[in-house]
């Protein structure tokens, strides 16, 4: 005959007090296992010689790939070195026509501080020491890189041949820019494009614009240059990821690395919150009796179903069906301290298609189950305590039993 539970007059655990022991073992299983990673785990993979020239080789060919995103011209690096987005692009080749007006007219320009200011040579498409086409991003890649380009080479758009005239492919067709039109200067700078000259009321609608007034017909003028251009940009940014060859080839190299480092870093930081909660979940409750920290801070008990004193299978059990809760702390850490990180290992394929994402999924359906079970079942079992069998009791409350039931515990 099974002993009797020790908890067997106590009343079922309130859903208040079981809900907090089980964010507090929660709790010590993410803070736990972030020590562990930090502390061990971290080094370890510093170490380890796969996950160190997987690294290493990311490194690689990021700075690869930038270079080659550098040398399209579409996009350009700051004075710190930080590659900026095609939105900086465009903003600056409109700032640069603007400021190209006003330097040609030997004209101060209206700036922020709202005093005219003289504009330097070498913020103009004149300036000297900054590739062919300075300032202007999408004439350094159509008529440059492009033409040499792996891949990328056809000047076909739209069904028409533009090689012969890369100035009227890009400009009129493209960007739709018209000569005719009010935006451009009919007297053209001896030797400058064109298209880089344009009205004396445009230039100085975007001076305006950008110098802080933005009335309707600054706006306007500033974004009708802005829009198209950056339009083209976005389709030529795509003509190279899909179409250059060695861009394909140094980002197929980076996520064939990223993916054997992140696996890495995964797969240590999986193995730091096992070991967490084996401690937590495993090794303490053999030491008080099944107790977990937040069981015994509540000053909790189990018992079984049947109200004896449950076996260690049940415990065992229970630990098992709480795993994953608990894996999605790995998740909140993540996300906490590298969120990019966290973003990155979501896309990161363990074979067949199969992402990190889907875990992720499980963990949060997993315990939104059990939660469920928990608020809705009378026994207050959420789905660790159904898979053991177990009750949880308040130690601290006891119900009253039958005189009967009484005589025979007191014999």
């Amino acid at each position: 005959m099974k002993e009797a539970s020790q908890y067997k007059r106590n009343v079922i655990a309130d859903r208040g007090k079981g809900f907090f022991s089980s964010l507090l073992d929660y709790a010590m299983t993410f803070v736990l296992s972030f020590l562990l990673f930090w502390v061990a785990g971290n080094p370890i993979l510093g170490a380890m010689p796969l996950s160190a020239d997987a690294y290493s080789k990311m490194g690689a060919y990021m700075e690869e790939a930038s270079s080659i995103v550098s040398a399209t011209g579409l996009q350009y690096s700051d004075s710190s070195g930080e590659l900026q987005g095609i939105e900086e692009t465009a903003d600056r080749f409109v700032r640069a026509l603007s400021m190209t007006w006003f330097y040609v007219h030997d004209t101060k320009m209206p700036s922020s501080s709202g005093v005219d200011e003289a504009v330097l040579e070498g913020d103009t498409f004149l300036a000297d020491g900054m590739g062919e086409y300075p300032y202007d991003g999408l004439a350094q890649y159509f008529f440059c890189f492009k033409a040499s380009g792996e891949g990328i080479s056809s000047y076909i758009y739209d069904g028409v041949d533009y090689s012969m005239d890369k100035q009227e492919g890009l400009y009129a067709h493209l960007l739709g820019f018209d000569l005719s039109s009010p935006m451009f200067s009919k007297i053209y700078q001896e030797g400058m494009n064109p298209y880089y000259c344009i009205s004396q009321d445009y230039a100085y609608y975007i001076a305006d614009y950008l110098a802080g007034d933005t009335s309707t017909k600054n706006e306007e003028a500033y974004n009708e240059i802005y829009n198209p251009y950056l339009s083209v940009l976005s389709q030529m940014v795509n003509e190279v990821e899909t179409l250059y060859v060695p861009y394909q080839e140094a980002m197929a190299g980076l996520d064939e690395a990223a993916n054997t480092y992140y696996g890495s870093y995964f797969l240590v930081y999986s193995l730091s919150l096992l070991l967490a909660f084996c401690i937590l979940e495993s090794l303490f409750p053999l030491l008080w009796h099944g107790k977990t920290i937040g069981i015994k801070s509540f000053r909790l008990g189990y018992s079984t179903n049947e109200e004896t004193e449950p076996e260690w299978w049940r415990y065992l059990l229970k630990s098992l069906a709480r795993f994953p809760i608990h894996y999605s702390s790995l998740f909140l850490g993540i996300w906490m301290f590298d969120f990019d990180l966290l973003t990155l290992i979501f896309t990161l394929d363990l074979g067949g298609g199969f992402r990190m994402s889907y875990i992720l999924l499980f963990t949060v359906v997993y315990s939104l189950a059990s939660l469920v079970s928990f608020l809705i079942r009378k026994d207050h079992q959420g789905l660790s305590e159904m898979a053991g069998g177990l009750l949880l009791k308040d130690t601290e409350m006891s119900e009253p039993g039958t005189p009967e039931e009484e005589k025979m515990d007191g014999e």
